[in-house]
């Protein structure tokens, strides 16, 4: 029933579900794209073709059909669900995609690439890289954070929580017990409700994170097992996420390793060789049982690790690592190499006190001492001025900002535009054979583009400046395109980084769904 304004009611607008007939244009775009792949996104150039928001299915002139998820409050505003079909999304297809999605992730724990332990956390679903553009379920411990970017996922959401309770499981029976949800609508308040199930107690969760693998021992067969646990407490109410960065797992042992080395290499310290000594001839065979080994290992080690560290005078700081943490947020980052038992010094600089407050808490949790480990609530930019001061330099700077900021000192910065400028003002404060490590965290952005802007842009061939000369139609119209700048003067790129692999994307798809981009520069 249609209501009519004068009744003060809402109207409802008739929606028309018959399949959309494409426009040569269209049909043009999704049945020959460049370079022979698909399309799993258009920009809004195209929202004139679709009649209406939410599913719309579609046939193209050439027979090619599918579904589609219209929404101009999402970005790219057109994300196709999936060819083949143009039966809209219904919990049939939704629970394939769990169970998928699932697998998915059991087999990377296989390979041990994920842990889907009891106490971890990780991403279930993942947007259009799980087939469900404009959801994401991500699971802390015992409870599921159901996330919708769009309106058209909200009658979902109460059977999605049935399922997720009452069928589903990953790994050896792991299971949940309760169900949260945040609605991430742009432009609107992230609001955040206990949905389903039992409530959390109290105001975090405690996830683990495990922190790294060791080498294989030539020795005695055993190693490559996660065995160093770092506990993080979770917020689900905080409004800008969950005061944790999932998609970094990976990227957190990348830069202790980067900045330290492994916590056992293959020749441990000699109180390294005694304490594994002794905990062997605990073991009846510890080739069997490798995995408790390392984990006892790894825990009797810490501690000895930690004793030492912070029993050491505090005039021979000298002989630590030193980290500078820019856009600290919580300081994971600082927290994970901390927890490690590495000889490192912090700094981590953020505007919010909030987070930094958080980060306390996260250093309290694993019995680590601020000692060492420095808390600036300031503003980036002109933090630089007591960098300056004090003329400071570090091992390793870690710089992971918003995509755009307000500073007092630079005005209005965004990750799009001056992203070069700010790489140029840490350089001064690194250390002769230190690292920075950039993250840029955008769909708006494509990596080579962003790369170029640096100076460090991939050589193309002349096939690729022509690719590049043709327009695509998923690209946005106003991205800028300027000569590559020089690159830094005494800098090497080493490796580029991105998000974690349950932060999964498809290939076609890689300009939006692989958001995450990083740099890893060497003076």
């Amino acid at each position: 029933v249609v209501s009519t304004q004068s009744t003060g009611k809402v109207i409802i607008e008739a929606m028309d579900k018959s399949v959309l007939r494409c426009s040569p244009a269209l049909s043009k775009v999704l049945t020959s794209p460049a370079n022979k792949r698909r399309y799993w996104s258009l920009s809004d150039s195209f929202l004139k073709e679709f009649p209406h928001k939410g599913f719309v299915p579609f046939e193209c002139e050439n027979g090619l059909n599918g579904v589609a998820l219209v929404d101009d409050s999402i970005s790219p505003p057109i994300r196709i669900v999936q060819y083949g079909s143009t039966e809209t999304p219904n919990m049939v297809y939704v629970k394939k995609k769990l169970s998928e999605a699932t697998k998915f992730r059991e087999d990377l724990a296989a390979t041990r690439q994920l842990d889907i332990e009891r106490g971890s956390a990780f991403r279930l679903i993942n947007d259009g890289g799980d087939d469900l553009p404009g959801l994401a379920i991500d699971i802390y411990n015992d409870y599921a954070l159901i996330q919708t970017y769009t309106a058209s996922w909200t009658n979902f959401v109460s059977s999605i929580s049935k399922v997720l309770l009452n069928e589903w499981e990953i790994g050896k029976g792991r299971k949940i017990k309760g169900i949260y949800w945040k609605k991430r609508l742009r432009d609107q308040p992230q609001i955040v409700k206990h949905y389903a199930g039992e409530k959390v107690e109290g105001p975090f969760i405690e996830i683990i994170e495990r922190c790294g693998g060791l080498p294989i021992d030539d020795n005695s067969g055993v190693g490559g097992v996660d065995g160093l646990e770092t506990k993080i407490l979770v917020d689900f109410n905080d409004r800008n996420g969950t005061k944790l960065f999932l998609d970094q797992r990976r990227n957190r042992r990348y830069l202790a390793d980067l900045l330290c080395g492994p916590l056992i290499t293959e020749k441990p310290d000699e109180e390294g060789f005694k304490l594994r000594d002794a905990i062997l001839k605990t073991q009846k065979n510890p080739l069997e049982n490798s995995q408790q080994f390392h984990r006892k290992y790894m825990d009797e080690y810490r501690k000895l690790t930690k004793k030492n560290l912070f029993e050491k005078d505090e005039k021979k700081k000298g002989d630590y690592k030193r980290f500078l943490n820019l856009f600290a947020h919580t300081g994971v980052f600082s927290l994970s190499i901390a927890a490690r038992g590495h000889k490192v010094a912090t700094t981590n600089v953020d505007i919010s006190e909030d987070y930094l407050d958080h980060m306390k808490r996260n250093f309290a949790l694993n019995d680590l001492p601020m000692k060492f480990h420095k808390l600036a609530g300031s503003d980036v930019f002109a933090y630089f001025d007591k960098l300056e001061k004090y003329r400071d330099r570090y091992d390793l700077v870690l710089i992971d900002p918003p995509t755009l900021l307000k500073s007092s000192r630079f005005g209005l910065w965004t990750s799009k535009r001056h992203y070069r400028d700010l790489i140029e003002k840490v350089a001064p404060f690194v250390k002769r054979g230190g690292h920075i490590v950039a993250f840029v965290n955008t769909k708006n952005v494509r990596e080579e583009t962003w790369l170029n802007k640096l100076g460090f842009g991939p050589e193309e061939s002349f096939e690729q400046k022509e690719q590049k000369s043709k327009p695509s139609p998923q690209e946005t119209e106003n991205e800028e395109e300027k000569d590559k700048p020089t690159p830094l003067e005494g800098w090497l790129k080493v490796a580029n980084l991105t998000q974690d692999v349950d932060f999964r994307y498809k290939e076609e798809d890689e300009r939006f769904s692989r958001y995450l981009k990083g740099i890893v520069l060497k003076k």
